[in-house]
């Protein structure tokens, strides 16, 4: 009985659904990072069709320009607009909420008033608790004395 048998199943920490070429790891791993990444813009396009062909506004664009810059390197003027920009961008947010706010809102209203019932529930059980035991001391008292 002679069990010297060698078998080949395949490369080595090859992944399943992959072909071997001649790029590296770290080739092959980007090219799928770009490819998601390509995905996933395809998918936001698909989702949101006439964002790409939107246009912005200057002040926008001006803004995104100074976005890029580090603080220390913007002037007061600079980060003056940069800020005011941001905080009407805010302002219009909280007054325009979207619908996935609108349901957070909700959300979170209901299980603030399904705490508090809860914790009122809870009180209640534990005053009755105590009331309950208060009860039996004082009528052992009664009986004993």
């Amino acid at each position: 009985m002679d069990n010297n048998k060698l078998e080949h199943a395949g490369v080595l920490g090859m992944k399943w659904g992959r072909h071997k070429n001649s790029s590296t790891p770290a080739q092959s791993r980007e090219k799928s990072l770009n490819l998601a990444s390509k995905n996933r813009q395809e998918a936001r396009r698909l989702k949101h069709p006439g964002k790409k062909g939107e246009k912005s506004s200057d002040d926008f664009k001006a803004v995104a320009e100074l976005r890029k810059k580090r603080i220390n390197e913007m002037s007061n003027e600079e980060l003056s607009r940069v800020t005011k920009r941001m905080e009407l961008e805010r302002r219009y947010k909280d007054l325009n909420p979207s619908k996935t706010a609108k349901g957070k809102n909700a959300t979170k209203d209901i299980m603030s008033a399904i705490g508090m019932a809860a914790g009122t529930a809870g009180s209640i059980v534990a005053l009755a608790g105590i009331g309950s035991m208060l009860y039996k001391k004082i009528n052992a008292y009664r009986t004993s004395g």
